[in-house]
């Protein structure tokens, strides 16, 4: 391809012209005395420098005696931008490999899969990445450190709860051991003066305190256990010495006329508080009873 050579041709591009109207060609008619469409200047040498423009953007020469260099410039510019190459194109294959395309990701079509569309995308609020199979809404997708966070948290609900139930236990056993220096003194102040009591039979007797329970002495030798389930019933749920747990909070050393066992029956009696404990919004407290 080559500028227009010819004996009235201009070195310098002239100034584009604007006479006549926009539009399109015509033969023009000879009957009725019309002209066909004049080709102006103008028109000619936009058409000339549109190919030289191409040619010459792909850094060849203008050359009279090769005709195919457009399509050679055409072919290079489609190279250097990373393009599909032309014969890709002209082949116009029916695959995705066949445009050079091997990463792509396929709907449906696998192993035990239908064809339903799928799409994926961001909602509106900005809440996250959602699915949808075809007008089915299937939720926010979880990515692996939303599902880290939740496992962080639940981690430490149950940290929190091991806490609770630990403090609740040592209260629990400070509460028995507490019940039973009560139970001793109780027996105490229930023994005559020097202990002994002489039976008609000439034997001395006594109540001597042996964890849990207390034990007859029958002079002086321990005769074994002694059980007392009119005032002493630690294992009977509403007995003396029980202990339970109840809501809300009951001060250590404080009593109440009276008690519900937490999810239980509510029970009579003076009911003694040994601790109050909580874990976020749940309240609750250590009670035994006393009388």
């Amino acid at each position: 391809m080559q500028r227009v050579t010819a004996r009235n041709a201009v070195a310098v591009m002239p100034a584009p012209s604007q006479e006549g109207v926009t539009g399109y060609f015509s033969d023009g008619d000879e009957e009725l005395g019309l002209d066909g469409t004049y080709v102006p200047a103008t028109w000619m040498n936009g058409i000339q420098e549109e190919v030289a423009a191409v040619i010459e953007a792909a850094t060849l020469v203008l050359s009279a005696s090769d005709n195919t260099q457009l399509l050679q410039a055409l072919k290079k510019l489609f190279a250097a931008a990373d393009r599909i190459p032309w014969e890709v194109i002209v082949d116009t294959p029916d695959t995705l490999e066949g445009y050079g395309i091997t990463n792509a990701v396929e709907q449906g079509g696998g192993v035990q899969q239908g064809t339903n569309k799928i799409y994926i995308g961001w909602r509106p609020d900005g809440s996250g990445l959602a699915a949808t199979v075809d007008k089915t809404d299937l939720g926010t997708i979880v990515f692996e450190a939303e599902l880290q966070t939740n496992v962080k948290n639940l981690t430490q609900q149950i940290t929190a709860l091991q806490q609770a139930l630990d403090a609740a236990v040592t209260a629990m056993q400070q509460s028995l051991a507490q019940t039973e220096n009560s139970l001793q003194e109780e027996i105490d102040g229930k023994q005559p003066t020097g202990n002994y009591v002489q039976g008609a039979d000439g034997h001395t007797y006594a109540l001597s305190w042996a964890d849990p329970i207390p034990h007859l002495l029958v002079d002086g030798q321990d005769e074994g256990p002694v059980y007392c389930q009119s005032w002493f019933q630690p294992m009977s749920l509403g007995g003396i010495g029980n202990t339970i747990i109840v809501d809300g909070n009951v001060p250590a050393g404080t009593t109440i006329s009276g008690a519900t066992v937490r999810g239980g029956p509510t029970l009579g009696g003076t009911w003694m508080g040994c601790g109050h404990f909580s874990s976020g919004s749940d309240n609750f407290s250590l009670v035994v009873r006393v009388e």
